[in-house]
C-alpha cells in the first residue's frame, strides 16, 4: 500500500529526488548519493543547533508567564478600582486600568497579525522553504486559531521544537575518505528542516523585539509611573499589597523581556552571516546585562520625571506613600508632568530619527537593484527612533563606536538633567533616603551599562584580536 506523503515529504522529494532513499538512515549509492553538507545559510553544523530545546522550553515558559501576569494585572486593577470608596479615585484607577489593557491588547494584536502574515509568505520570497507550504491543513488550522487567541509567538517556539526535533533525526554520519574520519551531515531533507527553523528563529527574533518596544517598553514606564501616581495602594491590609506584587513582578519580567529580545535580535543577525561566529553563553550574559542596565536606567527617568505631582502641593506626614497623593489637583492641565515628558521625549524621537535617516542605512533597498525605497527607509528611520527612546541598536555593518558614544553621551545628559529636576522638585514630598536612592539607582545602572558594553567589546565580542598567546583560550569562550 502507498504511503500518502505529507506537504513536508513532497517538497523535500520536489527538492531531492533521492530522498526516499535516506529514510531508513541507509545510502543508496555511497554518501555522495544523497548526503549534502549543509547550506552556507544554515548557521553551525549537522550537530550544532541555533537554539537548545531546554533555551526554547524556558522562553515558552516566560512567554506564558508574560500573558499570565498581564491578565493577573488587569483583573486586580479592575478590582481595585471597583473597591475604592471615593468615586474620583476609582475613576482614576479606572483610566489605569483602561490604559494597562491598551498597552496589553494592541501590541499582542499587531504583533499577531504580522506573524499570521508572515506565515503565509508568498511562494515568490522563499519558494519552496515557505514555511506554511509545509504544513497539512490541520497545522494550517492550528497556526490561525493560535494567532486568533493572540498566542503566535508561542506556536512559533513549538514549531521550533517541532522542527528541531525533526532535524535531529535526519544526521547521517558520512566517511571522509581522504582522511578516514567520519563527520556528522544532515539529509537533504534536514537541510529543509534546517532552513525552515532558521527562517522561524529569524521571524520571532524580529516579533520579539516588535512586542519588546511596542509592549514591555511602554509598560515598564506606565507601571513605574503607577507606582508613584497612585501610591494609596500600599497599606496596611495586607489583601491590597498584592497589585503592587503583580505590577513589580509585570516591570521585572517586562525589563528581562526587552533585553532577551535585544539580544535574540542581535544574534539572529549574527547567524544570517556566514562570516559572523556565535556571541556564546557568556557574551550573551554580558549584553542582557547591558541592555537591562540602560532600559532600567532609562525607564526609572522617564517615569519618575513623569510622575511628579505639580498642583496643591504634598499632603500631611504620613498620608499616601512617599507623601503622594492621586487627587492633588494641576493648576495648567497643559503643563503638568506627563505631557512634559511627552514633549520632551518626542522631541528626542524626532532627532533620533533625523540623525538616522541620515546614515543612510538603506535597510530598505530594492531587492533586485538596491536602490532605496524613500518612504520606507523614512518609515524605518522613525521606526528605529522610537527604539532609540530606550536603547541604542547598531543599524549598520559598519564599526557603531562613534555612533554609540555619541547616543550614550545623549543619553547620560538627559537622564541626569531629568532625574536631578526631580530630585529638586520634589524636596518637601519625600524623604531624603528615597531620593538619593533614585538618582544614585539611575547613574550606577547607566554606569553598569557601559562597563558591561566595554567588557563585553574589549573581551568577549567575537571580533576581538586577544593577546598574543591567549587565542585559543579567548576562542573557546
Amino acid at each position: 500500500m502507498s504511503r500518502r506523503k505529507s506537504g513536508e515529504e513532497e517538497v523535500c522529494q520536489k527538492i531531492y529526488p533521492c530522498l526516499d532513499d535516506l529514510e531508513d538512515g541507509r545510502d543508496s549509492g555511497g554518501a555522495e548519493a544523497g548526503l549534502q553538507n549543509v547550506p552556507v545559510h544554515v548557521s553551525g553544523t549537522a550537530t550544532q543547533d541555533s537554539s537548545s530545546s531546554l533555551g526554547l522550553i524556558i522562553t515558552i515558559g516566560f512567554a506564558i508567564l508574560d500573558i499570565v501576569t498581564d491578565i493577573l494585572l488587569a483583573i486586580t486593577l479592575h478590582a481595585q478600582a471597583k473597591a475604592e470608596a471615593d468615586e474620583d479615585a476609582a475613576r482614576e484607577t479606572l483610566i489605569w486600568f483602561v490604559v494597562t489593557c491598551t498597552i496589553i491588547i494592541v501590541p499582542m494584536v499587531v504583533v499577531n497579525c504580522f506573524s499570521l502574515s508572515w506565515y503565509f509568505q508568498n511562494k515568490k520570497c522563499l519558494g519552496d522553504y515557505c514555511v506554511m507550504h509545509k504544513m497539512s491543513t490541520a497545522r494550517k488550522l492550528y497556526i490561525v486559531v493560535m494567532h486568533i487567541l493572540l498566542l503566535g509567538p508561542i506556536a512559533r517556539y513549538l514549531d521550533l521544537l517541532y522542527y528541531k526535533h525533526k532535524r535531529a533525526k535526519q544526521v547521517r554520519r558520512v566517511s571522509v575518505q581522504q582522511k578516514n574520519v567520519q563527520v556528522p551531515r544532515l539529509t537533504p531533507k534536514g537541510e529543509v528542516f534546517a532552513v525552515l527553523q532558521m527562517v522561524i528563529a529569524r521571524d520571532s527574533a524580529m516579533l520579539d523585539m516588535l512586542h519588546g518596544f511596542l509592549q514591555d517598553a511602554p509598560q515598564l514606564v506606565f507601571q513605574v509611573f503607577l507606582l508613584y501616581r497612585a501610591p494609596y495602594i500600599v497599606d496596611t491590609d495586607l489583601s491590597d499589597t498584592k497589585t503592587v506584587m503583580i505590577q513589580l513582578l509585570k516591570i521585572a519580567l517586562s525589563l528581562l523581556s526587552l533585553a532577551m529580545s535585544l539580544v535574540s535580535y542581535q544574534e539572529e543577525l549574527r547567524r544570517g552571516l556566514i562570516d559572523k561566529p556565535k556571541i556564546g553563553i557568556f557574551g550573551t550574559i554580558i549584553c542582557v546585562l547591558w541592555r537591562m542596565s540602560m532600559v532600567a536606567a532609562r525607564v526609572i527617568t522617564i517615569a519618575s520625571f513623569a510622575a511628579i505631582v505639580d498642583g496643591k502641593g504634598p499632603q500631611e506626614s504620613g498620608t499616601g506613600w512617599l507623601g503622594y497623593k492621586s487627587s492633588d489637583a494641576i493648576d495648567n492641565p497643559f503643563m503638568s508632568y506627563p505631557v512634559i515628558t511627552a514633549c520632551v521625549f518626542g522631541a528626542h524621537w524626532l532627532l533620533m530619527s533625523v540623525w538616522i535617516h541620515a546614515q543612510k542605512s538603506n535597510f530598505c533597498g530594492r531587492p533586485g537593484d538596491g536602490q532605496p525605497r524613500q518612504c520606507l527607509e523614512l518609515l524605518y528611520s522613525l521606526v528605529m527612533g522610537w527604539v532609540h527612546i530606550f536603547c541604542f541598536i547598531n543599524h549598520k555593518s559598519t564599526p557603531a563606536a562613534g555612533r554609540m558614544a555619541f547616543y550614550y553621551i545623549l543619553n547620560l545628559i538627559e537622564n541626569t538633567a531629568l532625574i536631578v529636576w526631580w530630585f529638586l522638585k520634589v524636596i518637601v514630598v519625600t524623604e531624603l533616603w528615597f531620593r538619593v536612592t533614585i538618582v544614585f539607582s539611575v547613574e550606577f545602572l547607566f554606569l553598569l551599562g557601559v562597563s558591561n558594553i566595554l567588557i563585553y567589546y574589549g573581551f568577549i565580542h567575537p571580533k576581538h584580536t586577544p593577546p598574543e598567546g591567549h587565542q585559543q583560550l579567548l576562542f573557546d569562550r
